[in-house]
């Protein structure tokens, strides 16, 4: 489905158009901005290989508390560039493929400076991120103070319009004092079928 997506549009414009899909993870909006810096933004991680971003993979329960990027393989320079350079990133921990789909799987170690933001994600607890962070969350998706994430970020009145014309009921999907889905964890971590 992503391919299709991603066939339709030209890829300047792919961290636009990945920002409206429902098939994302949190984690992809939420943590993958940690591993944000200004050498290498948005398009550095998102491109046309890229699948989503995990908390966890149920195959390795042995990896804690990192942060996986899944990918489609593909057999061209720019991919192995691209691989060697997430492999030099200094949170770079460790790779791994599942081959039968032509997929590999980075798996980085949280920024310290965004150890407690983790964790905090993990509970749902969005307003409670680090300036540092929610700064990092705008600029990666380049979001602005009149976005629906800055809204959430911040809990400003844009998020209570957004909750009035849903369908669900805020307090059955949002832990309290928060305006946004907590993370179902069992989404959040890859399951690789057998």
């Amino acid at each position: 489905m992503l391919v299709m997506v991603l066939n339709i549009y030209k890829m300047n414009n792919v961290t636009e158009n990945l920002k409206e899909l429902d098939y994302l993870t949190e984690a992809t909006r939420f943590v993958l901005p940690m591993l944000y810096s200004t050498d290498r933004k948005d398009s550095f991680f998102i491109n046309s290989s890229f699948r989503n971003c995990f908390v966890g993979d149920v195959n390795h329960p042995e990896l804690q508390n990192k942060i996986f990027l899944l990918y489609k393989y593909k057999m061209s320079i720019d991919f192995i560039k691209f691989e060697r350079s997430l492999e030099l990133m200094s949170q770079y921990e460790t790779d791994y493929d599942y081959s039968d789909e032509h997929q590999v799987m980075f798996v980085f170690n949280v920024p310290e400076e965004h150890e407690e933001d983790y964790q905090l994600f993990l509970q749902g607890r969005y307003s409670e991120f680090s300036e540092y962070l929610k700064q990092k969350i705008l600029a990666f998706w380049q979001f602005d103070e009149n976005s629906l994430f800055y809204s959430i970020l911040y809990k400003t009145e844009k998020i209570n319009k957004y909750w009035e014309e849903s369908e669900e009921d805020r307090e059955d999907v949002c832990i309290e004092g928060e305006y946004w889905y907590r993370p179902v964890l069992i989404k959040e971590n890859f399951m690789y079928p057998d």
